[in-house]
């Protein structure tokens, strides 16, 4: 049997040596001018990530630059959300659709507005929608519809 007898003063050499090898990891992954180049000169950036990191343009067109319409399938050339919203002109209700099935078969998100004197936007929905699915909106036609790609991406009418 072999008897292992680690003390207080071994922890902290253990401890010492683990701080530096994650510091000289970090390092070398590290990238202060944010610009990407040879990995193995400069390390790593995060304009690497395919796409970029972040939000594109929103748009309330599709990649034909017509408008987003309800009942209508489109397909996701990035990830990114879909936005749409009710004002309460009268009792209304719509359904977000996503996945890989044309058109998609999955409701991922619901809203309804109900009447409001005010006439402010009482119901809004905000959908994830995966690069390469498919998504579209059903129900009572919403007053905006909107695509957000994580990047650059568009929504193309099918």
């Amino acid at each position: 049997m072999v008897n292992i007898n680690i003390q207080k003063k071994d922890l902290w050499l253990l401890s010492a040596i683990m701080v530096f090898l994650v510091g000289v990891g970090f390092v070398i992954s590290y990238n202060p001018s944010g610009t990407g180049g040879a990995p193995s000169i400069m390390g790593h950036s995060a304009d690497e990530i395919e796409g970029g990191t972040g939000f594109g343009a929103w748009t309330n067109q599709d990649s034909d630059s017509n408008s987003l319409v309800i009942g209508v399938t489109y397909s996701a050339t990035s990830d990114g959300f879909v936005m749409a919203y009710l004002t309460p002109a009268a009792s209304r209700i719509i359904y977000a659709y996503t996945d890989s099935n044309n058109p998609p078969t999955t409701i991922r998100a619901v809203v309804a507005s109900a009447h409001a004197a005010d006439g402010n936007p009482k119901g809004a929905l905000t959908m994830p929608v995966k690069k390469g699915d498919y998504w579209r909106i059903t129900g009572s036609s919403p007053d905006a519809m909107y695509w957000i790609p994580l990047g650059n991406g568009e929504s193309v009418r099918q």
